[in-house]
Parts: C-alpha cells; structure tokens; sequence
C-alpha cells in the first residue's frame, strides 16, 4: 500500500496532468531502504529479470489486459490476480554495472 500510494499513484496522476496519461504495463523497479522505498528506475517493457518472477506468478490472462489496454478499456477489466507463493531470479552482473 505505501508503494501504490507514494511512488506509483503519483507517477500515473503526473503524467496524466502532463497531458501524457499512461496506457500499458509500468514497472517500478525499487529499493527499500530503512528510510522507505527509492525508485530505481520505470520500464515500460517486459526486461528478463522482472519478467521471469511477475509473469509465472499471474493467473490472469496477460493478452487480455494488454488488449484492454490497447483498446483504453483497461478499467473495465478487473484487476490482475496472482497465484499463491513465491518466485525468485538471480542476476549475475560484471562489477561496476
């Protein structure tokens, strides 16, 4: 709830004020520090390691929201739902990356 409410409702309320409402799937990539969470970067695209632990963990049907979403009837769908449990990736990155 304090991401929905302090990172990710205020960048889609922002770009919609812009004139630039977002369609699509946004990934907020984040840090948690004692301090709350940072934003690391936003992708607008499906990248290897967020997508290999999201994607497996949805029951919902991905064609259907995205075509939802392509057709800017997205809030007709219900919301996403996920399967119990967990997943997990590892990356491997050279240093200094």
């Amino acid at each position: 709830a304090q991401i929905t409410e302090t990172v990710l409702k205020p960048v889609v309320q922002g770009m919609k004020a812009e004139g630039r409402p977002y369609v699509g799937c946004l990934y907020a990539g984040l840090m948690l520090s004692s301090k709350g969470p940072k934003v690391l970067e936003f992708n607008c695209r499906f990248g290897d390691p967020e997508t290999q632990v999201v994607l497996p963990m949805m029951s919902s049907d991905l064609f259907d929201l995205l075509h939802a979403c392509a057709l800017h009837k997205l809030s007709d769908m219900p919301a996403p739902t996920f399967n119990d449990g967990f997943a997990v990736t590892v990356v491997m990155a050279s240093g200094g990356y």
